[in-house]
């Protein structure tokens, strides 16, 4: 069976990604054109065609988008794994509040692929837990999704 095929985020996926949540985010290594690919929970889905997502400025995902914003997003939800490709662009690497450069990318989302395979589902997403200070964790994930909410 061929994958399902979309041109902007189907329903579930937007309201997956108002919360904070496991992706990968791979993007193209400029020197070697080989995928570098990060696990990042800092996403928000600011409609159906824009994703935005937060990652430290000093990571390589910031450099290879600077050179190619060609890049790709995998998103486990709603029963399936989903492929969602697009043109990242660095909104900024410096948000008020945050005591590290902090790099906001705006993704205009060109494709989305159903990519699980056949006769399969999900039966739940990936779960994870912040090992550090869960008080500075939870007010450090709070800056950062108002920040990405609100940028402009």
């Amino acid at each position: 069976m061929a994958s399902r095929v979309f041109d902007e985020l189907p329903d579930e996926i937007v309201h997956l990604l108002k919360q904070e949540q496991y992706v990968t985010v791979s993007t193209i290594e400029p020197n070697n054109s080989t995928p570098d690919v990060h696990a990042v929970s800092w996403v928000y889905a600011a409609s159906p065609r824009i994703l935005r997502f937060a990652v430290d400025a000093r990571a390589s995902a910031v450099k290879n988008l600077r050179e190619i914003p060609g890049m790709a997003m995998t998103v486990i939800g709603g029963g399936t794994t989903y492929s969602i490709a697009g043109e990242g662009k660095i909104l900024t690497t410096e948000v008020s509040g945050i005591s590290f450069p902090l790099a906001i990318i705006e993704v205009n989302v060109v494709e989305v692929k159903d990519i699980m395979f056949y006769g399969s589902k999900m039966l739940r997403g990936p779960l994870f837990e912040k090992t550090y200070d869960p008080e500075a964790a939870e007010e450090l994930d709070k800056k950062v999704l108002e920040a990405m909410k609100n940028i402009y």
